[in-house]
């Protein structure tokens, strides 16, 4: 990031790009801005990218057939938690979206 301590939308397109190139084939990005507010600046950028097991499918799917109930509960939208429900076999009407952290618990 420049030295200015003015984060821009090139800064943080720039930190996705390399984490595409290092990490291939991912399933889910993720972006956040650390921010100082005593200097009013953001210091760093975060990236993270990740990939489901290739097994987690048949994991979700015995532990169904023993009963045990499987929730997806994040504070992620429904439009990203869709393709990773169908991906990971979790029923969509166990899948709460915007989830705060007293909803998470119950």
């Amino acid at each position: 990031m420049k030295s200015d301590k003015h984060a821009t939308m090139e800064d943080l397109q720039e930190v996705m790009a390399t984490v595409k190139q290092r990490c291939k084939n991912i399933f889910y990005m993720g972006v956040g801005l650390i921010i100082d507010v005593g200097t009013k600046s953001i210091p760093y950028v975060v990236c993270t990218g990740g990939k489901i097991y290739s097994n987690s499918c048949s994991v979700m799917q015995t532990l169904l057939e023993r009963g045990i109930s499987i929730y997806i509960a994040s504070g992620d939208s429904m439009r990203n938690l869709q393709p990773l429900a169908k991906n990971v076999c979790v029923p969509l009407e166990c899948v709460y979206e915007i989830s705060t952290p007293r909803r998470r618990k119950r």
